[in-house]
């Protein structure tokens, strides 16, 4: 991704009797927005009745207005169908909310629908009243036409693995897809100013504060540099890297190349880098890891890669060559999935064969299996071998379970 990061907007839709779960949806966004926003580069904002603010008119208005901005819609329901939103055409918020939101979905081609559904006690269900029979009624219906991806769960802790892949595999296949889902816009060039910043540059703008200073020197040395006296090559090169770094959609190639890798990590020890810079140029290594020509190992450790499973994260999100590179890199020293207590192996491996992925990635994934695989990764395996693709059968094929021996999907 590029420096920035962009907003993913989730609106969250429930009656009242689901409010430890509506809780426990903020935590796992905070979790997701603290340990994965930085290294995706998108930030999730949750919003719901509880975020509307009060104003004039109808409330279930109001709360419409942040609903049509969202990009997800999670609906959740257990035993309420909720309270009537103050219009004849809706006999509750939720219903109004959903409604509205599948029509968007169908002219607009957004927000993405979720539903969670809590599971029902048998004593509910042998007596449900006029709230339940609507929800039953509603869910009949959700899961006959299997238009809609809807899940149900046992309980608050079951619901947070849910929740939490739900919002974790929306935002990895929106990195992956963000390219090609968007349409290019030319964009007139800007009217040309000079001025003096004042001020140094945010947490979240494109350049570091490191590479903010270094350009502005640049420019000094630039105007200065003549035949006799050309610019060095790696202040060159490290130009390049930081306008990799400040890209917008509609200019977002990864330009930076091998020569000019390996010019900065020559010259690693005369430039202060930021973390940017450090994200780009362990980018660039693994974009042409096949052809072992630009450092990687030491940008992996100068962003602590070794110990925040920045390899597996790699892995799914960013281009085909930058997911393949991490993935052999994976492989080559047998680096582990890290477990951490809200992102691991569990998330990972499924995404890496995603119906979306390419053939590459999903042949470097079986690969790295193939070696450093686990016996809870056989049904991902298996799943590849299914679909009987000539690049991946044989590599699905050859997975094992290590300390094992080889087993072939009729083994298992």
């Amino acid at each position: 991704m590029a420096g920035t990061r962009r907003f993913v907007k989730v609106f969250l839709a429930s009656p009242g009797d689901l409010a430890e779960e509506r809780k426990v949806a903020k935590a796992i966004v905070d979790d997701f927005n603290s340990q994965l926003a930085d290294a995706l580069g998108y930030q999730v904002e949750l919003v719901g009745w509880e975020d509307t603010l009060p104003g004039v008119g109808r409330p279930q208005a109001i709360i419409n207005r942040d609903l049509d901005g969202c990009d997800l819609f999670v609906g959740m329901l257990w035993k309420r169908w909720g309270t009537p939103p103050g219009t004849e055409h809706y006999t509750s918020g939720f219903e109004e909310e959903f409604n509205r939101s599948m029509t968007r979905n169908a002219q607009e081609g957004r927000p993405e629908i979720n539903l969670l559904l809590k599971d029902l006690d048998a004593a509910s269900l042998a007596d449900p009243g006029d709230h339940l029979k609507k929800v039953i009624a509603f869910k009949d219906q959700v899961f006959a036409e299997r238009k809609l991806l809807a899940v149900t769960f046992a309980d608050v802790r079951d619901f947070e693995g849910k929740f939490r892949k739900c919002i974790q595999g929306y935002v990895i296949a929106l990195a992956n897809k963000d390219k090609a889902s968007e349409s290019e816009k030319d964009q007139a060039p800007a009217a040309e100013t000079q001025t003096t910043p004042t001020t140094e540059p945010g947490p979240t703008t494109p350049l570091s504060v490191e590479g903010a200073k270094f350009l502005r020197s640049f420019l000094s040395t630039a105007e200065k540099a003549t035949d006799e006296h050309p610019l060095a090559a790696d202040e060159v090169a490290r130009v390049r890297l930081l306008s990799v770094i400040a890209a917008v959609h509609g200019n977002d190639q990864q330009s930076l190349g091998p020569h000019d890798a390996n010019l900065l990590f020559k010259a690693r020890t005369k430039f202060v880098f930021g973390q940017r810079e450090l994200n780009g140029l362990l980018n660039v290594g693994l974009a042409h890891f096949q052809h072992e020509n630009v450092p990687v190992w030491y940008w992996l450790a100068s962003v602590d890669g070794f110990n925040n499973n920045m390899l597996p994260i790699c892995s799914v999100v960013g281009t085909t060559d930058r997911r393949v590179g991490a993935l052999r890199a994976m492989r080559l020293i047998a680096e582990p999935i890290v477990e951490g207590p809200h992102f691991g192996r569990q998330e990972i491996v499924p995404l890496w064969f995603a119906k979306e992925v390419e053939t590459a990635v999903r042949v470097a994934a079986l690969e790295y299996l193939g070696e450093c695989g686990q016996p809870s990764d056989l049904s991902s395996i298996n799943e590849e071998f299914a679909r009987n693709e000539t690049q991946t059968t044989s590599a699905a094929a050859n997975c094992h379970v290590p300390g094992g021996t080889p087993r072939t999907m009729e083994d298992t």
